[in-house]
């Protein structure tokens, strides 16, 4: 998806969010009973700012389907910077 970027940094951000699930030995659905980590990307970000926002909803959405629905869920993450380098071509 093309995302539209102001900004004059030459470089861009983007928000690292690993999302641990703990085992659930009392539930139905195999898939659900090991423990895993998941890594997710979120970006290109203009600033800092945005992609700390990124990791701060994933944790906000984690904190809310644990009290709602009991899932052993947690979420951290850092951002990570790349400098642009932009060429002209035809």
């Amino acid at each position: 998806m093309a995302r539209l970027m102001f900004g004059t940094d030459p470089e861009v951000f983007r928000a690292v969010i690993m999302t641990h699930h703990a085992a659930e030995p009392e539930s139905r659905w195999a898939a659900e009973r090991v423990e895993r980590t998941e890594t997710y990307y979120a970006g290109p970000f203009a600033g800092k700012a945005q992609a700390t926002a990124a990791i701060t909803k994933a944790k906000k959405d984690a904190a809310y389907a644990n009290r709602h629905w009991g899932r052993g869920k947690t979420v951290t993450g850092y951002v990570e910077r790349a400098p642009l380098n932009w060429e002209r071509i035809e």
